[in-house]
């Protein structure tokens, strides 16, 4: 079995294993247009008597993790062929774009995960929810016409006119990707199509969207994005004004959209899920770019274990030397002592899933509690969420 980069000749065969993987089937237009969008370089093969047996896509980009940018490595398109499943492919084509996205420059890799038992065994964690509102149209808000601000359609150039928007909502959410136009068009407007609404206030400004559509009296709201408690009210009232047309709204909002307390009526259906998972490809370069809050003088000792990818384990010594943080790194066993935890728990802990304090408690975190303090006050409060999907 050969581990390698696909070739441009095994595109077919690529999509072929997507298709009985994924269970869907491409019309001949969207299979050549599927074939324009694939990256030889980005998708890593198992290859067999020249057919391939096993495939993963590498989906290099951006995101927001503690208000820094960090270079990500996604991984999507997991398939085998069943009567090739369970000899260790995955392990393998993993361990092989690991070290990709690694050599890439990236710090953190995200997936979806079909189960999260099996991909914690490689090293990722979950670190973000989706939520879903369901709300029948007598609970949205009164209808009424807007006192201040307009509302306007965008049928063109969406992600011109939403990117400025979106990224400065972006920024206060760990995991949040930082969408390109070619993001936008491939991996945004082709699949949540419908209607795209923009609020723009009385200074000119663009405050707010969003995209939603309307079949069989239902409406669904794929994103709703917000900037003041101004635009969040005037998109409230915009789909309220569809009150005629509809019997039950789906809403996916923000993990930490409190508009279901500010609602008259908040008796409204809830379902939240597990979401995202994140993996941290590179300790190091985490750390050098993660803002870490520690007082001048503070010193914080991290033990990492990291079976996967082998280059994180090791001590990590992290010091505020007068107002910057200098990292001290001991590869592979170390005798010092600090906080002991996994790849996985760092992930969920900088990110925002759970705090230190919780994962200590839990047993995933072992060491002195002064030490807990100082990681659970020097991490970011910034809400983990991801509106994408890969």
């Amino acid at each position: 079995m050969e581990i390698r980069k696909m070739k441009p000749a095994e595109i077919d065969q690529n999509i072929t294993l997507g298709e009985f993987a994924f269970q869907f089937e491409l019309s001949t237009e969207q299979r050549e247009d599927r074939k324009k969008i694939i990256k030889p370089e980005n998708t890593w093969v198992a290859v067999e008597n020249k057919e391939i047996a096993s495939k993963l896509t590498i989906f290099p980009s951006d995101i927001y993790i503690a208000g820094e940018v960090m270079r990500m490595g996604g991984i999507s398109g997991v398939a085998t062929w069943p009567e090739k499943r369970r000899s260790g492919l995955v392990r393998e084509l993993l361990r092989a774009a690991m070290k990709d996205v690694k050599e890439r420059g990236c710090e953190v890799s995200l997936l979806y995960p079909f189960s999260f038992s099996f991909y914690r065994k490689f090293g990722w964690e979950l670190f973000a929810d989706a939520k879903i509102w369901t709300l029948s149209s007598s609970q949205l808000p009164q209808p009424a016409p807007l006192e201040q601000g307009t509302i306007y359609r965008v049928t063109q150039k969406a992600a011109a006119v939403l990117q400025p928007i979106y990224e400065k909502w972006a920024v206060s959410y760990t995991g949040a990707v930082l969408r390109d136009k070619q993001w936008w068009e491939d991996m945004v407007l082709k699949r949540k199509t419908g209607e795209i609404v923009v609020f723009k206030n009385e200074q000119g400004e663009d405050r707010g969207y969003i995209i939603y559509k309307i079949k069989n009296q239902k409406m669904e709201v794929k994103e709703f994005i917000w900037l003041d408690e101004e635009t969040r009210t005037a998109l409230w009232s915009f789909l309220a004004q569809h009150d005629s047309m509809i019997t039950e709204v789906e809403i996916r909002p923000a993990v930490n959209d409190p508009s279901r307390f500010l609602l008259a009526d908040s008796r409204i259906t809830e379902k939240r899920e597990s979401y995202f998972m994140a993996r941290i490809v590179d300790m190091t370069s985490f750390l050098q770019k993660y803002p870490l809050h520690l007082k001048e003088g503070e010193e914080l000792d991290l033990k990492i274990e990291d079976d996967f990818c082998e280059w994180n384990k090791g001590f990590y010594s992290l010091e505020n030397v007068d107002g910057s943080i200098h990292i001290r790194f001991y590869p592979g066993h170390s005798e010092k002592k600090g906080l002991e935890m996994n790849i996985q728990t760092a992930a969920a802990v900088f990110m925002g899933y759970i705090t230190a304090e919780q994962a200590w408690k839990a047993g995933r975190i072992q060491g002195e509690p002064e030490q807990v303090t100082l990681l659970q006050a020097g991490v970011s409060d910034l809400e983990p969420f991801i509106y994408d999907f890969f």
